[in-house]
């Protein structure tokens, strides 16, 4: 946000209770999505404070182009918050049910407190 004094500073850093209640340091969001959309939110949650996030890396990220790696992963700062799944969809019914699970489970065993998808 922009200050009174025309800074950009964090809404917890704000002089009026009212702005420092949009702060949002006390989120742990889990991002499900890839590629520049991922890259994207990460940068937005950087920007608007949130202290600390994760992402759900699949196969398609991993294996099929073992020799890249996405610009979003190279400075990623929170390495211990890149969680394995085979894919974010199943290929039937069945199957995206047990991936919505386990990701909900993901988020739940990490103590993560919203789900970015």
């Amino acid at each position: 946000m922009i200050d009174p004094k025309k800074r950009k500073i964090r809404f917890k850093d704000a002089e009026s209770e009212w702005a420092r209640s949009f702060d949002l340091s006390s989120i742990k969001c889990l991002i499900v999505c890839r590629g520049p959309v991922r890259k994207e939110t990460m940068d937005v949650f950087d920007e608007i404070g949130i202290k600390e996030y994760g992402i759900l890396l699949s196969e398609k990220d991993s294996i099929v182009y073992p020799m890249s790696l996405a610009p979003e992963l190279r400075n990623f700062r929170f390495t211990h918050n890149i969680h394995r799944v085979p894919d974010y969809m199943g290929a039937g019914a069945e199957e995206k049910k047990e991936r919505i699970e386990q990701i909900i489970n993901i988020a739940r065993n990490n103590n993560y407190t919203h789900i970015f998808a």
